[in-house]
């Protein structure tokens, strides 16, 4: 079933703050009950700091909040479909320039209730209005979560070129391999020096 809220769609991107601004649609995908929404309130505690003290260095501590987006621990999904956060955040980007941010939290893939087709289909869609695309991954990245990657991708280009579009997708990806085993991580940073 699709629903799109048009009305609150105009509100949030409609905003006179953030009209004329270069937007940055920061989203997250990847695995169900793997910390999506988690993550992302790591992001919207940043960009709240960013927001209210641009000059100010932003650091976890007592005071970061780890709320906004709904998360919850088991197996029972909580995001349905793909959730866009209502307040776009107006921050200065490494030239100084404005940017607008808005923070967008997708559905997991493969819960227990949500068909391969579905699954693919609400990957497809984010990574379609993302500019920064990120893939969570839990704890390492195998070959079975690329090639599923890789066909979400390809799903999402086929309806860009069938909507008349280029097939390019996201500006930029990000994978977030999450709670990485100790092994693993020394392992990987004496790879690369």
């Amino acid at each position: 079933m699709t629903c799109v809220k048009i009305e609150a769609v105009k509100k949030i991107y409609g905003d006179e703050r953030v009209l004329n601004l270069p937007l940055v649609a920061l989203c997250i995908a990847g695995a169900a009950r793997k910390g999506k929404s988690f993550m992302l309130n790591f992001f919207l505690d940043y960009l709240i700091h960013k927001e209210k003290f641009p000059n100010k260095q932003w650091a976890l501590n007592e005071t970061t909040r780890l709320n906004g987006f709904e998360f919850q621990e088991g197996e029972d999904r909580l995001t349905l479909g793909i959730w866009a956060w209502n307040h776009i955040f107006v921050i200065e980007n490494r030239d100084g320039k404005k940017v607008g941010v808005s923070l967008i939290d997708s559905q997991g893939t493969f819960d227990r209730h949500t068909s391969y087709q579905n699954c693919s289909a609400i990957f497809a869609m984010t990574s379609m209005f993302s500019s920064v695309m990120c893939f969570n991954v839990f704890t390492d990245l195998q070959e079975d979560k690329l090639n599923n990657f890789t066909a979400f991708i390809e799903h999402g280009k086929k309806i860009v070129e069938n909507l008349g579009g280029s097939e390019k997708l996201f500006q930029n990806l990000v994978f977030i391999i999450r709670e990485v085993p100790l092994r693993k991580l020394i392992n990987l940073i004496y790879f690369i020096f």
